[in-house]
């Protein structure tokens, strides 16, 4: 009914807004990640979530997340795909636009994954800062009817807050590690000056000997 789909899409804003609201107190790449997906499998209640980042070179989207063990041998296995392949994940890394794939339909561009037998249908969703795409959020549930049109933006505005989250921690490690190459140029520069004022006194001492 009309209230039944109401509520159901209240109970995914509020989802999506409290994951939102925790990712933005993460500032490091190696928690956003692992919480994210924790999260999301939890309060939607998903088979599989997962999360690929397109790689420099933009050619690949490599898995940098996924949940329980059957994530853990993918991962192990450095599971990725080429952005613009015939697959969800190639999909939506190319064109920066949502994807829902259902499995058993031979116009789908799903790929069957030996490890996730029971996937009924796969969504996955571009995380994009402005009109860069730098990874994907993929979503598998066992439910066939899973993923109504009417979801779509709101699992979207999450993938928004995770791109966003992950964009913000990436820029905080850089300033991290430039404040850290900053400190230890200075230490260097701080010893050299010592090393010269050590070797001034000694030139200095050598010459005023030489001139007695």
């Amino acid at each position: 009914t009309a209230i039944q789909t109401a509520r159901s899409t209240n109970n995914l804003l509020q989802a999506s807004a409290d994951i939102g609201q925790v990712l933005s107190k993460l500032l490091k790449l190696s928690d956003i990640l692992p919480k994210s997906i924790e999260l999301i499998q939890d309060r939607f209640d998903f088979y599989h979530v997962q999360v690929f980042l397109v790689d420099e070179t933009g050619k690949n989207a490599r898995l940098a997340a996924s949940t329980g063990a059957v994530g853990q041998k993918l991962f192990e296995r450095q599971h990725s795909l080429s952005v613009g392949s015939q697959s969800v994940i190639g999909q939506v890394t190319l064109k920066g636009q949502a994807v829902v794939a259902r499995a058993g339909n031979n116009e789908s561009v799903h790929r069957r994954n030996e490890f996730l037998p029971d996937t009924a249908v796969e969504a996955a969703f571009p995380l994009r800062i402005g009109d860069l795409v730098i990874g994907a959020l993929d979503l598998q549930s066992k439910l066939p009817d899973a993923f109504s049109p009417d979801d779509t933006p709101i699992f979207q505005s999450l993938a928004d807050h995770l791109a966003i989250a992950i964009d913000n921690a990436r820029l905080f490690e850089e300033t991290e590690r430039q404040l850290a190459e900053n400190r230890q140029l200075i230490d260097q520069t701080q010893k050299t000056a010592e090393e010269v004022a050590r070797l001034n006194q000694r030139l200095t001492g050598r010459f005023w000997a030489d001139y007695l």
